[in-house]
């Protein structure tokens, strides 16, 4: 699928990552009936998947269409997709390996396949990325895995109501609530210094 097809989902995405200056993706759909409606995949490039109702545009309002794949451009970029691309537990996994490989956490003990899976993690990332992360993590005390993905979900939303505008669609659509966090800060957002603005270089709304 091509985002300069028919699908009115790809076509109103390409115009969103567009304005969010999101990262180059790969659009797909699923006719799987249990498919969530918008998902983010963690792999290189991201791959964002449609689930039925979106492929096909059903009771789909333009409100929540504009929402929820503004959320979808938020959420692929480098310093989200892996937290909020997998399921919960690859991204606990991933950050076990990250902080006993790089961190201050190599007195731990190894569990059955975690060497493996730390090994790999070893290899697989470039000795710059690998160098970074040394000096990055001998600064904490630990990784703090869910907070850091509550705020992307966080960060998704705010997209989200920053492109379709209503605070009551991203009050029902957000995935801050849905990975056990709450939406007030998006009752906030619209009366913070700066957010008319930004829709208006955004394109897609008045500076007053």
């Amino acid at each position: 699928m091509t985002a300069t097809g028919k699908l009115r989902a790809a076509a109103v995405f390409t115009r969103i990552a567009r304005a969010l200056d999101a990262p180059a993706t790969i659009l797909y759909t699923t006719t799987a009936e249990n498919a969530p409606d918008v998902q983010v995949l963690c792999v290189s490039p991201p791959v964002i998947v449609f689930g039925p109702r979106f492929a096909q545009g059903e009771d789909v309002s333009d409100l929540e269409l504009r929402f929820r794949l503004a959320q979808a451009a938020e959420m692929a970029r480098p310093a989200r997709i892996m937290a909020v691309g997998q399921s919960s537990t690859d991204y606990k996994r991933l950050v076990g390996s990250l902080w006993r490989v790089f961190g201050d956490d190599q007195q731990e003990e190894i569990k059955d396949g975690q060497y493996q899976r730390d090994e790999e993690l070893r290899k697989t990332l470039p000795v710059r990325a690998r160098a970074e992360l040394e000096r990055q993590l001998t600064k904490v005390s630990k990784l703090a895995a869910a907070p850091y993905k509550l705020a992307c979900l966080r960060a998704a939303d705010r997209a989200g109501l920053l492109i379709c505008g209503d605070v009551d669609t991203a009050l029902r659509h957000s995935a801050a609530v849905a990975g056990g966090g709450d939406n007030r800060h998006l009752l906030q957002m619209p009366l913070k210094r700066g957010y008319l603005a930004t829709r208006a270089r955004l394109g897609i709304g008045a500076s007053k």
